[in-house]
């Protein structure tokens, strides 16, 4: 049950943090800073 429940836990981090890339690459991509992004990602 441990394990479900860092896996759990993994996968709400990861979902955030996609969220998040997802954020600034449309940030980025609206600024037309593609190198910008690059080397965030």
């Amino acid at each position: 049950m441990e394990i479900n429940i860092n896996m759990y836990g993994v996968t709400v981090e990861s979902k955030a943090r996609q969220w998040e890339i997802q954020t600034v690459n449309d940030k980025l991509t609206s600024t037309g800073d593609y190198w910008v992004k690059g080397d965030y990602l």
